[in-house]
């Protein structure tokens, strides 16, 4: 019901500091940042923004993730399109090194730069993303030490770097040496190969079926056919009783080749295919 600006931006102010003052809740974090963005106080947003309290209560939910991408895009947007100018990369740096001086428990530590990437990775900071995953392996590896399951997550957050930046050719190397990581750790009966139920088992082998759907929209945006097949002929070997995402890829490609009128292509990779089923009588192969 306020009618001028300056009074809005006044009363807004007025509940920012009420907050400001008060024990550090989830009301608070939700509340003081809101109101900074929505009078445009962008020095006072960024700073509480970069203390890493806050930080880790906003990272610890899809909505405070959320809130804190809007936040920073409009903090990184040049002044005179009604952005803060921030830097958001110096801002970050702030934030994980006063987590250090604070004397956070390493583990959240390494979460609060994890969550760093993460936001970096989403406003396309690709390059500065993946230094700040580094760096949270290196201090894990170093302070607590590296499972190879870890290992795994670490090389899949890389993975997707790779694929949000539009650098397939990084991506297929990245996804391959996570597939020999993966096989690795979780090849139970030791035959050198990985089948769903084996991913399945693992939280690590689950993160890998999720980006593979993710793999396949990029390469195949990209057009990068060749690697789209050798991807499904992995996936048509792999011993398992209900197929999915290679029949549907399967499907997809030699629709492409018959659309583009690449018949010597279908026939080709169809032939591979087939060669390439274990288990040519279960249904869905059939």
């Amino acid at each position: 019901y306020l009618v001028h600006e300056e009074i809005v931006i006044m009363v807004r102010s007025r509940i920012a500091s009420y907050f400001v003052f008060r024990p550090l809740t989830s009301r608070t974090v939700e509340e003081v940042p809101w109101q900074y963005f929505q009078s445009r106080k962008w020095t006072e947003l960024a700073t509480i923004l970069s203390n890493p309290e806050v930080f880790m209560i906003l990272t610890n939910s899809l909505v405070g993730m959320f809130d804190l991408i809007i936040y920073w895009e409009s903090l990184t947007l040049d002044p005179h399109s009604s952005g803060g100018g921030a830097n958001i990369v110096d801002k970050m740096e702030d934030c994980v090194r006063k987590s250090k001086e604070s004397q956070f428990p390493v583990y959240e530590q390494i979460a609060l730069i994890i969550s760093a990437g993460d936001i970096l990775q989403r406003l396309n900071f690709f390059d500065i993303a993946m230094t700040f995953f580094r760096r949270a392996c290196d201090l894990e590896d170093r302070e607590i030490g590296l499972s190879a399951i870890s290992k795994v997550e670490y090389m899949l957050k890389e993975t997707r770097v790779f694929l949000k930046k539009g650098d397939f050719s990084a991506t297929r190397r990245m996804y391959d040496r996570t597939i020999k990581a993966l096989t690795d750790v979780v090849d139970v009966d030791g035959d050198g190969e990985i089948t769903y139920e084996e991913l399945k088992a693992t939280d690590a082998g689950t993160l890998l079926l999720d980006t593979e759907e993710e793999l396949m929209f990029m390469l195949y945006e990209g057009q990068y056919y060749s690697s789209l097949e050798e991807m499904c002929l992995h996936m048509l070997g792999r011993d398992e009783g209900r197929p999915t995402n290679e029949l549907l890829l399967f499907d997809v490609l030699i629709n492409t080749y018959m659309e583009t009128g690449k018949l010597d292509s279908a026939h080709d990779f169809m032939s591979r295919a087939l060669k390439a089923i274990k288990l040519p009588e279960c249904d869905e192969f059939v």
